[in-house]
């Protein structure tokens, strides 16, 4: 499950390069560390867009050995 879509990252991102803190932004949003914002910025300055999609876990393993 996916707590925070694209949307809202590229959203929280865009505010952030407005001139809004991390520590502001993640009061008045409800993200639970400062942390998570910053590492969206540094991913999005690395991949732009594509460095706020959620990450796809594939969950199907192997049962051979």
């Amino acid at each position: 499950m996916v707590k925070f879509n694209l949307d809202f990252r590229i959203k929280v991102v865009t505010e952030y390069f407005s001139g809004y803190g991390s520590t502001a932004l993640a009061k008045s949003y409800g993200v639970a560390k400062e942390d998570v914002i910053l590492n969206w910025v540094h991913n999005f300055e690395l991949r732009s867009v594509e460095g706020l999609e959620p990450c796809r876990m594939d969950l199907n393993y192997s049962s051979n050995r």
